[in-house]
């Protein structure tokens, strides 16, 4: 059944890969903040895309507000745009911590308090939160990362029950290494051999997490780990 989904930073990274093999078959919706990079991806796999920040609380209001005007159900949230941070925490500055707490945490909070009134409404949903290794181990060398990560298992765990009670499913997929641009884009390298060797494949992970969304709707999964098997026993 063609279903409708909502993916944040659904133009890079995992959240490309995501919206990549969604959209062959489903409606993709994604938010994010790079209008020419997400019109690009968006026109490349016949999806629509809405400006949103997802530090900014009047960005958030108005593209869900949008998409409420154009779908009548929301089958999926996929909060999956994320950023990282490395380094001792007197080695970060203000604007870094509030600028991982915000993506990380607040985006994902935000992004489900306002996708919830819809799925509520209509008695079903899902709801992923791509998290990581950082949200289930801890990574003393990236405290505000893990700390960001950290938070949305302790958010995932205090409000399934009200979830599931409209029929509402949350998972938390906490990932490993990735071949991803993620470190990249913070300004940390890391190399290439280790990246090919431990990280995993983005279309793998995707896969994984598509399984998730067309899986029988009885079954409830509320977390899981995904890891490159040269990544076992890393975090």
């Amino acid at each position: 059944m063609k279903k409708t989904l909502i993916i944040t930073g659904g133009n890079d990274g995992l959240g490309r890969e995501l919206t990549k093999q969604f959209s062959y078959n489903h409606n993709v919706i994604i938010l994010a903040k790079d209008d020419c990079k997400s019109e690009k991806v968006a026109k490349e796999f016949g999806c629509q895309y809405y400006h949103c920040d997802l530090t900014n609380i009047e960005s958030l209001k108005n593209a869900f507000e949008k998409i409420g005007k154009n779908f009548e159900t929301i089958d999926c949230l996929i909060n999956c745009a994320g950023v990282w941070l490395q380094g001792n925490i007197e080695e970060n500055t203000l604007e870094q911590i509030k600028n991982v707490l915000d993506v990380n945490t607040f985006g994902t909070i935000a992004c489900t308090q306002l996708v919830v009134p819809t799925m509520k409404k209509q008695k079903f949903g899902q709801i992923i939160n791509v998290t990581s290794q950082s949200a289930v181990v801890i990574e003393e060398f990236c405290p505000v990362y893990c700390a960001s990560k950290h938070a949305i298992t302790t958010f995932r765990e205090c409000v399934q029950n009200d979830l599931a009670a409209y029929n509402i499913r949350m998972t938390n997929v906490a990932p490993g290494l990735m071949q991803t641009n993620l470190f990249e884009k913070s300004g940390n390298h890391i190399p290439e051999e280790i990246m090919q060797k431990c990280g995993a494949k983005l279309c793998d992970v995707a896969k994984q997490i598509k399984e998730l969304v067309v899986m029988n709707e009885n079954i409830w999964i509320p977390s899981i780990e995904i890891k490159s098997k040269n990544n076992i026993g890393k975090s």
